[in-house]
Parts: structure tokens; C-alpha cells; sequence
């Protein structure tokens, strides 16, 4: 019994170990063109207005 017990834990062991190496993830983003923002205002020119939905 305790032959079986040590070869199917030896077989575990050697079935886990790490065989291949992870594949490099490559940069997909997509690349910059213009200037980000360009058409939001500055805060000091913005108006905002809170609405009270509960009156």
C-alpha cells in the first residue's frame, strides 16, 4: 500500500512541475493623436447648475 501511496505521489510531483514559459503580453493600445482635452473648458469658465429632484 505504501509503494502505491509514494509512486502515485512521485507521478503527482512530476506531473505539476512548469514546462512552458508564459507568453509575453504585447502593447496593443492604440497610439495618441492630438492633444487630449483640447475642448474641455477651464474650471473658472465653467456654469453648473444642481438640479433638486426631490421638490
Amino acid at each position: 500500500m505504501n509503494k502505491y501511496l509514494l509512486f502515485f505521489g512521485l507521478v503527482l510531483l512530476a506531473s505539476c512541475s512548469k514546462k512552458d514559459t508564459p507568453a509575453t503580453p504585447t502593447d496593443d493600445t492604440p497610439a495618441q493623436y492630438g492633444t487630449p482635452y483640447t475642448g474641455i473648458p477651464a474650471t473658472s469658465d465653467i456654469v453648473m447648475y444642481e438640479v433638486n429632484e426631490r421638490a
